[in-house]
């Protein structure tokens, strides 16, 4: 589970509907809300898992689970400041957590989201 301080507010939810650029993939879109860069906030995630993919509260849970675990990989990677809802699609239930994890560093980087890595740092 994402540890407290990467979970966006329920405030920030509806900023996000209301004032989010737009970015889609084939398993899921984001929501994107940029914050300041140079306050050193930490960038912010939350999920939304439709009852149009599942009726059942087990398999919508399980999917923002394998979100969730999939994106611990690149949060020290992206960007501070940031507040970023994924809007998961239908398809999502029959990935397994690696193809997941792919799309996942796909479309981060299709946002402009993640950190350059300078050739100093490698």
């Amino acid at each position: 589970m994402l540890p407290r301080k990467y979970r966006i507010s329920n405030k920030d939810f509806i900023r996000a509907k209301e004032k989010g650029r737009k970015v889609f993939g084939p398993l899921f879109g984001l929501l994107i809300v940029q914050g300041k860069e140079e306050s050193g906030d930490k960038a912010k995630f939350g999920f939304i898992v439709s009852k149009k993919i599942d009726k059942r509260a087990v398999i919508r849970n399980k999917i923002k689970r394998r979100l969730d675990q999939a994106l611990l990989s690149y949060l020290p990677k992206i960007k501070p400041g940031a507040k970023v809802v994924f809007l998961a699609k239908k398809i999502l239930v029959d990935k397994n957590f690696f193809e997941v994890q792919e799309e996942i560093g796909r479309i981060l980087r299709k946002a402009k989201l993640l950190q350059e890595v300078s050739t100093n740092e490698l």
